[in-house]
């Protein structure tokens, strides 16, 4: 949704309309067009199980939209200097720009040694997948 899209949205003769964004900056930013309101990402720790101790060669993953906002490339950059492994797992927008992203500058580095995509995974594979790494990436 871009910033004309909302302010056209908010000429319509509706006035019930709200929006909603993941921080209070974003929706005191958005704010100025439309009633916004701030909705938190949120996990359930209680759906994932805590692995107390890894392995000193658990791999680093990233997690989430591979959209170029998210920073997976940062993490590809990480992992390369580190010369440690990174598994990449997270769905391939369909925007041709973000796909573009993804076919640019993600593809190229994935060998399947240092760098893995595994693409989208389920609650039960996130578990296992976060459980069993020496940490999450989320350079955003």
């Amino acid at each position: 949704v871009t910033v004309a899209n909302i302010q056209r949205i908010h000429k319509l003769p509706f006035k019930n309309l709200y929006f909603t964004g993941c921080s209070d900056y974003i929706s005191k930013k958005a704010g100025l067009v439309g009633n916004w309101h701030t909705v938190y990402n949120f996990v359930d720790p209680s759906r994932y199980a805590f692995e107390e101790n890894v392995a000193d060669d658990a791999p680093f993953v990233f997690l989430g939209r591979l959209d170029k906002i998210k920073g997976c490339h940062h993490c590809i950059e990480l992992a390369k200097k580190l010369n440690h492994k990174l598994i990449i797992a997270g769905n391939i927008s369909e925007l041709p720009h973000e796909k573009a992203y993804f076919e640019n500058e993600i593809k190229p580095h994935i060998d399947g040694e240092l760098i893995t995509y595994i693409g989208s995974v389920n609650d039960e594979q996130k578990s296992e997948l976060l459980g069993n790494a020496k940490a999450l990436l989320m350079l955003i």
